[in-house]
């Protein structure tokens, strides 16, 4: 092995090392969360031997949720000339269009429990 083939070895470890460093309270905590929204019952650490859970995390998460996405968001396209009426026309359908073609609602769903359980959720669009 070549002395820079070592040295990039090296700080590559370090770097992930580093972000393992970082991720591993994180990852923990969203497990943690997981958890209490499943109302998961770890016998080995478990204090009582009723093992009796509170489930008002996952009621509330499972209440609000259909709240927050009982309607599709709405955005627009507004003209900005005389004959730009048409294409906004065109464009406010389209995205509805695309909105339902590419099945978001349950996209959507998924995001807001997310966004509820662990407090951060990430969503990707594609374009199609």
């Amino acid at each position: 092995m070549k002395k820079d083939d070592s040295q990039l070895k090296k700080e590559i470890n370090e770097q992930y090392l580093l972000s393992k460093s970082y991720l591993d309270p994180i990852h923990e905590r969203f497990n943690d969360q997981e958890e209490l929204y499943r109302s998961y019952i770890n016998p080995q650490n478990y204090p009582n031997k009723a093992r009796v859970f509170d489930p008002r995390v996952f009621r509330v998460v499972e209440t609000v949720t259909p709240r927050m996405v009982s309607n599709e968001p709405e955005g627009s396209f507004y003209p900005q000339e005389e004959g730009d009426m048409g294409v906004s026309h065109i464009l406010n359908a389209l995205i509805k269009y695309d909105w339902r073609m590419a099945e978001m609602f349950p996209k959507l769903v998924a995001f807001v429990k997310s966004m509820l359980i662990f407090g951060t959720s990430f969503g990707r669009v594609f374009y199609d």
